[in-house]
Parts: structure tokens; sequence; C-alpha cells
């Protein structure tokens, strides 16, 4: 060989050595930082085992310790969202996972587990929330003569109830009860020649149940000018 060639290959030795212990010092750090339970960012855990992998892949300890980590990530995150009802660390592994190879199968589970979990979470507040309008409905609608402030608040908070499900049984009774004090309160407030408290009512009422013919008798009334009527 030539002296170049020989200057070349030390020069590719040294690199190469260099690299290693580069390595070496990733893998320590990444180990010290998972007994930390810095798992995430710059100096976590997580990306220190992917440097030294980069650096040398087939350095002992960097595949078992990335795949020690990503299967404790995982399971931390399932306990968090399983018990705890809390989706902030797999919220956080799925954002450290995704660009990590290595990751892609528990960066797809966290991802199937956060839906899930944002489906369980939207149902139940779904019933929750139906479950506050028929409370407040019974409420209300048990006093002997509702305000009318009372009235449309409860028409607002059922509106929005029967969106969620409109087949509840329960909910199309509370409606009904409501809708017809709303019509009779109308009904009084036209007599009264109170048109602006009438058409409160009546838009209460018409978000409830817009094909009402009596709102519909009333609202003719409320249209008619005093005196105008047949």
């Amino acid at each position: 060989s030539t002296p170049e060639t020989s200057t070349n290959t030390a020069s590719s030795d040294e690199a190469a050595a260099q690299r290693r212990e580069q390595a070496r010092t990733a893998l320590a750090a990444a180990r010290r930082a998972e007994r930390e339970l810095r798992w995430y960012g710059d100096d976590g855990a997580l990306r220190l085992y992917a440097n030294a992998g980069a650096l040398d892949e087939d350095l002992d300890g960097v595949r078992d310790g990335l795949a020690r980590l990503i299967d404790r990530i995982l399971i931390d995150a399932r306990e968090a969202l399983q018990r705890r009802r809390d989706a902030a660390p797999a919220q956080a592994a799925v954002a450290a996972l995704a660009s990590l190879p290595a990751a892609a199968t528990a960066h797809a589970e966290l991802q199937r587990l956060l839906t899930l979990a944002e489906r369980r979470s939207a149902g139940a507040d779904r019933v929750q929330r139906i479950a506050g309008a028929l409370s407040q409905a019974d409420r209300t609608l048990r006093k002997s003569r509702p305000t009318q402030d009372e009235l449309l608040q409860l028409g607002e908070q059922l509106a929005q109830a029967q969106q969620l499900d409109p087949g509840d049984t329960r909910m199309r009774d509370a409606v009904d009860r409501l809708v017809a004090i709303l019509l009779l309160r109308a009904g009084e407030q036209i007599d009264r020649d109170d048109r602006n408290a009438a058409e409160a009512l009546l838009t209460a009422a018409r978000q409830l149940a817009p094909n009402s013919a009596q709102l519909r008798e009333l609202q003719v009334r409320i249209d008619t000018p005093a005196g105008q009527g047949p």
C-alpha cells in the first residue's frame, strides 16, 4: 500500500473509533436519563438512545435500551389512560415517538388508545349534559309558575341537549311540557299586548318544536296589527 492509502486508512479508523466513543458516551447518558425518568427532549433518554444508535448501531445495549424505554413509555401511557383517565402522558408519548421507526408499533397503539379515550370522554360528557338538562327541567317545571327568564334559559338548555340524543324519551317529554308552557305564556303576553315578551317565548318554543300548529297560530296573532284580526 502507498503512504497515502495508509494515511487514509488510519484517518478512517480514527474517525470510526471516535464515533464509537461518542456512541458509548451517548449510551451512558441515555441510561442515566432513563433511570432519572427523563424520557423526552434533547437530553432525554429517547433522543440519546437514538443518537447512540445513529453513531454505532451495533453498539451493545443500544437496541435493547431503546426497546426497553419504548415499552416503559407505552406501559406508563396506557396505565395513565386506563386507570387515571389522564391523556397527557399518551399525548406526550405520541409526539415523541412519531419520528422513531423503531417505535412505530407503540406509536400506533397509543394513537388507538387516545382515540378510544376521546370517544369515551365525549360519550360521558354527552350523558352528563343530558342528565343536567333533564334535572334542570324537572326543577323548573315543578314550580307553580316559573319566571319567563327561567323558561327561556331552560329552553336553551333543552335545545342543546336534544341535539345530543333526539330519541331520548325523557328528553321528548320534558320538551313537550316546556313547549306547552311557553305557548301558553306567549298567548297570555299577546293578550296583554306585550309582543316583545310573546316573541321571545315563541322563539324559544320554535327551537324545540318548529312544526307546532299552535305556534304558527300565535305567530299570526303577533304579526297581525291590533284591530285588524279576523
